[in-house]
C-alpha cells in the first residue's frame, strides 16, 4: 500500500541544511527548536565575544541583511543596545572606548588614555616628562619643544 510522506521545506542557512547541524551539535530538544528559530539561533551562531571590540561595520557583517541595513544607519543604531550601552554610547569619551583596539584610545585625554595601559606604563606615560616616548617624531619636537608651535 501506497504510504503518504509528509516533508516539510528544509530549513537552511548559508546553503547548510540546520537539521543536520542540530544533530551534530547533540542539542536537547529545547536548544534544538530555539536553533531552528532563526530569531534566536543568533545566539549559537554568534558568541558576544566575537562581536565586541568590533567597530559599527565589522559588527553588521554578523546580522542578516535587513538587520544590516537598519544598524548601519546612525540614528538606529541604539535600538540594538541595552540601556547601559545606550547611555555609554552617547558619551563620546566612553564611546571611544568600544571602538577596536586600535582607535579605542585615540579621542580620549592623556589620563583616559592610560587606563588602557598596565601600572608601569601608565605611570610613566602620567609623567609629562617621560610621555614623549609615547609620542610620534613630529608630536614628541613640538612636545619637547613647545615654542616651535605655531
Amino acid at each position: 500500500m501506497f504510504k503518504p510522506c509528509f516533508t516539510r521545506a528544509r530549513l537552511t542557512y548559508n546553503g547548510v541544511d540546520l537539521e543536520q547541524v542540530v544533530q551534530y551539535l547533540h542539542l536537547n530538544p529545547v536548544s534544538r527548536a530555539r536553533y531552528l528559530n532563526p530569531v534566536s539561533r543568533t545566539r549559537y551562531l554568534i558568541p558576544g565575544s566575537r562581536t565586541r571590540y568590533l567597530n559599527h561595520v565589522s559588527r553588521a557583517r554578523y546580522l542578516n541583511p535587513v538587520s544590516r541595513a537598519r544598524y548601519l544607519i546612525p540614528g538606529s543604531r541604539a535600538r540594538y543596545l541595552n540601556p547601559v550601552s545606550r547611555a555609554r554610547n552617547l558619551n563620546p569619551e566612553s564611546r571611544a572606548r568600544h571602538l577596536n583596539p586600535g582607535s579605542r584610545a585615540r579621542c580620549l585625554n592623556p589620563v583616559s588614555r592610560a587606563r588602557y595601559l598596565n601600572p608601569v606604563s601608565r605611570a610613566r606615560y602620567l609623567n609629562p616628562v617621560s610621555r614623549a616616548r609615547y609620542l610620534n617624531p613630529l608630536s614628541r619636537a613640538q612636545y619637547l619643544n613647545p615654542g616651535s608651535r605655531a
